[in-house]
């Protein structure tokens, strides 16, 4: 998780679309649908 964050937050596509597997998932943090749409929205907006 904090290698997935690190790397989201420096704009890595790649990272935030893991983020929100991570978070739709529920994979080591509470599951959180608007938070992994968030991710998965940073994605597309490269």
């Amino acid at each position: 998780m904090r290698l997935w964050r690190s790397l989201a937050d420096q704009g890595d596509a790649r990272a935030q679309f893991n983020l929100g597997v991570i978070y739709r998932d529920g994979q080591g943090v509470p599951q959180d649908y608007a938070a992994a749409v968030s991710c998965y929205r940073k994605t597309v907006q490269m």
